[in-house]
């Protein structure tokens, strides 16, 4: 996400786009949420971007940071593009093979993804590997969003890795905690490992202790776990909500090399998320849940499957205070962390008329790291999770992140 926007009028001028409170009627005005729409000159796409917060400036620095990254990663620059086999390319190659997928059996029981086959063309974007800065190809739909249909694809086409900021270096740390976060979460949900309980009393800050006590007011109740990897130098925190009063759970994750960062951010979007469902119940019949990536997300919301929580979360969880844990990392421990662990490539998306306005919009491209698949399966076909997993059963339960 980007990072505080200053003078919304400025940005409403040049990129076409509105920015709109929109109410939240059972908050009582404790927290802002923002919608932005960015209007592409050409053509008749639009790209929203959403934001929620207590500070009301955060909330719409988010929405427009959103509506960023969506319009950046929506345009596809055709010089960049091109559709070879692997041996017909000028540059080295990351082909799909290297990233986390589906298994052959995977492929071989559904039709909305193709198999690698590495003698028939694929394609391909220029991009740069991080660490050494050389060129690379990698699949088109690890970079772009809106893939055209005759585009084959591998596996979904997701926003893991997309941030805009002020600079290259803020939207690169934004991007890579997605990708961090993106695998720490999958990777306990099919492990069923969940480090420890972070106690809710020992949240000292100003800024904790408000988001804490406005949902304690309003009869919900909060539970944050560490679930990071042991082997990245980041924190990636899980938020489970609920009501006092109802089954039903939600549950979402951030990660951040400061500790009370990634705190914040997972307890806000857990939240925004809880209540943004709570809108949504009002239209949704149950008949009509199909399990998919909203409606898993639902199912478990509607509280029809609450065991998952004491499946994945021992009941006997380690306690932890929040000041027995390392605080913070360096930029440099993180990104050395996770380079032990994955290549990290990124490609610039950053068009004319947002880099006039002095932002930076990037994807950053981990293919070790898990994903969070759109579809009800998870990808299984990875080095990274067979080693990890070491044999255990895995929770194939469809995944409740939203």
């Amino acid at each position: 996400m980007m990072n505080h926007v200053n003078g919304s009028k400025k940005y409403q001028e040049k990129l076409i786009h509105t920015i709109e409170s929109v109410p939240i009627s059972m908050m009582n005005n404790q927290f802002h949420r923002y919608m932005a729409i960015i209007k592409q000159k050409s053509g008749q796409r639009i790209f929203p971007g959403t934001g929620f917060s207590m500070d009301y400036h955060v909330a719409k620095s988010h929405a427009v940071g959103e509506a960023i990254e969506r319009y950046c990663a929506g345009i596809m620059n055709p010089i960049d593009i091109v559709k070879r086999p692997i041996n017909d390319l000028d540059y080295p190659c990351i082909p799909p093979l290297h990233f986390n997928r589906y298994t052959n059996e995977q492929y071989a029981n559904q039709d909305k993804f193709e198999q690698y086959n590495k003698n028939s063309e694929h394609n391909w974007v220029l991009a740069n590997n991080y660490m050494t800065g050389d060129t690379v190809y990698l699949p088109i739909e690890t970079v772009y969003l809106l893939i055209p249909n005759q585009y084959k694809r591998f596996r979904d086409v997701v926003s893991t890795g997309l941030a805009s900021g002020p600079c290259f270096d803020a939207a690169f740390e934004n991007a890579l905690n997605e990708c961090i976060e993106k695998d720490a979460f999958m990777l306990s949900w099919l492990l069923r490992k969940v480090n420890y309980e972070i106690s809710l009393d020992s949240l000292k800050t100003k800024k904790l202790n408000k988001l804490i006590q406005s949902m304690e007011n309003m009869n919900y109740s909060l539970r944050i776990y560490d679930i990071s990897q042991p082997e990245i130098k980041s924190f990636t925190i899980l938020t489970v909500i609920k009501a006092n009063d109802s089954i039903g759970f939600y549950m979402t994750a951030s990660t951040n090399r400061k500790l009370s960062k990634a705190i914040k951010k997972s307890i806000e979007e857990a939240i925004s998320g809880y209540v943004t469902l709570q809108e949504k119940s009002v239209y949704h019949s149950n008949s009509d849940l199909d399990m998919s990536k909203e409606g898993s997300t639902y199912y478990y919301f509607k509280g029809f499957d609450d065991s998952v929580l004491s499946e994945v979360i021992s009941p006997e969880i380690e306690v932890k205070n929040f000041e027995s844990i390392e605080q913070e990392y360096t930029f440099t421990e993180m990104i050395q962390s996770v380079a032990s662990q994955t290549d990290i490539y990124y490609k610039d998306l950053t068009t004319v008329d947002i880099r006039e306005l002095n932002l930076v919009s990037l994807r950053v491209v981990t293919p070790s790291l898990l994903i969070l698949p759109y579809e009800k399966e998870a990808l299984l076909e990875s080095e990274r999770l067979q080693r990890l997993s070491d044999g255990v059963e895995l929770n194939l339960k469809p995944h409740p992140f939203p």
